[in-house]
């Protein structure tokens, strides 16, 4: 079963939710993504868990680099 957490801040424009899992090849806790509401985040907590329970990882996004 992987693990995939929820974690809820707090802001002035009101909550986010953080997405992020552990790593089955690394065993590191990593960055999925951030939702604003509670409800899409815990879909995609879902969606995340039964990727990494297939044994696929996510995609990883590459950050532009200015040049």
């Amino acid at each position: 079963m992987a693990t995939v957490t929820i974690q809820k801040r707090e802001n002035k424009n009101g909550n986010s939710y953080v997405v992020t899992f552990k790593d089955p090849l690394t065993g590191k806790k990593k960055y999925y993504k951030t939702f604003k509401k509670h409800r899409i985040a815990h879909q995609e907590a879902n969606d995340l868990r039964a990727l990494l329970d297939t044994g696929k990882t996510p995609n990883s996004r590459k950050k532009n680099s200015p040049p």
